[in-house]
């Protein structure tokens, strides 16, 4: 059984499904592998969202966002590229720039 890079014996953990007599009336079988699928799907379920919530926290964590003032210098990334010229050989930044104002963050 996978859960996120740790593997952990499906048999241990939702029990081991015996293939004796007891196991042929169909319908019975059937229910128990259904009900045992249901279980592993929601453990996988609940792993994936608390990983999703840590590598969340983490990215949040590492991310600064950077605020400019009037007055400041700086250079602005060149997104696009030429045609036929080496991305290695072209400037990654324009500038430098003047900062002449600063706009609210919050635009109507």
């Amino acid at each position: 059984m996978m859960v996120l890079g740790r593997e952990v014996p499906a048999d241990v953990m939702f029990g081991h499904i015996k293939a004796t007599n007891e196991t042929t009336n169909s319908p019975v079988f059937v229910i128990e592998i259904k009900s045992r699928m249901g279980r592993a799907h929601d453990v996988t379920r609940n792993q994936l969202e608390a990983n999703a919530k840590r590598s969340k926290e983490v990215y949040d964590a590492r991310l600064s966002l950077q605020t400019y003032e009037a007055g400041d210098v700086v250079c602005l990334l060149h997104d696009t590229r030429r045609v036929g010229v080496s991305a290695k050989l072209q400037n990654a930044f324009d500038g430098p720039f003047l900062v002449t104002a600063r706009y609210p963050s919050i635009t109507l």
